[in-house]
């Protein structure tokens, strides 16, 4: 019921559609580009994770980041009455919708309840590893991001270079456009072996767990799938990756591809 497609992945028997609703989709225009940036409210403390895309699960922001590029083009050139040649991701983010409470002594002063506010409120996700895009992001951005998850550093002048550029420290969490495109094609992979699956008949009462909490806790067809630890049904465990190690394995599947 949208005005753009559905997402569509085939391959070979299996066709997968798959529609939503976005929360919410910031641009920012530089010669002739949309950078879009998608924005998802919780109420809850939820992370992005990119151990849970490579484990199947949380992949909605990539998938509507990579909607949104595929399909989106014409429909902001009309939006925005603007003459624009590609859209490229700006980033995928969760954005905290609850009022928090911070654990501090109860001596602390107001400045410092404000900076831990502010901390607790602070976006998590992906974005662009291009410095100019972070910085239209957040005015003043130098050090740690108040609102992003990024770090700037900014080296101290020298003769050499009396006017040193700032650089993104390890800690941010940006991604190349080379890798966006990775984990939108792997997203894709994904979406094809739920098909398959789904195709297949397979209707195992196999929930997965990562650490202490069972996803059975907020599934909607708990009553239908009946998984009782008492009679024997055992969780499959999930590991968690490190970025790294996701960014790895990715690296090793680049030349995979679905048929759209």
């Amino acid at each position: 019921g949208g005005d753009l497609l559905p997402v569509v992945c085939e391959q070979d028997d299996v066709r997968v559609s798959l529609s939503g609703q976005v929360d919410r989709v910031d641009g920012y225009i530089q010669n002739g580009r949309l950078y879009i940036r998608i924005m998802d409210y919780k109420s809850g403390k939820k992370s992005f994770s990119l151990s849970d895309i490579w484990n199947g699960l949380n992949m909605q922001l990539i998938i509507y980041l990579y909607a949104l590029q595929q399909e989106g083009l014409e429909r902001y050139r009309v939006r925005l009455t603007q003459e624009l040649d590609e859209i490229r991701p700006a980033g995928v983010l969760y954005v905290p919708v609850r009022d928090t409470m911070p654990d501090a002594a109860r001596s602390e002063d107001d400045e410092t309840l404000r900076v831990l506010r502010e901390r607790a409120l602070r976006r998590s996700g992906l974005l662009s590893d291009e410095i100019g895009i972070l910085q239209s992001m957040e005015k003043g951005l130098c050090g740690d991001g108040k609102f992003i998850p990024v770090r700037i550093k900014v080296a101290k002048p020298t003769k050499k270079d009396p006017e040193p550029q700032p650089e993104l420290a390890a800690i941010s969490s940006v991604a190349s456009l080379e890798r966006f495109g990775r984990l939108a094609r792997y997203t894709q992979k994904k979406l094809i072996e739920m098909g398959q699956e789904l195709l297949s008949g397979s209707v195992d009462a196999d929930p997965c767990v990562q650490g202490n909490i069972p996803h059975c806790e907020w599934c909607d067809y708990r009553a239908a799938c009946r998984f009782d630890e008492s009679a024997g049904d055992q969780y499959r465990m999930l590991k968690k990756w490190k970025d790294s190690e996701v960014w790895e394995k990715l690296e090793e599947r680049k030349n995979e591809s679905v048929d759209k």
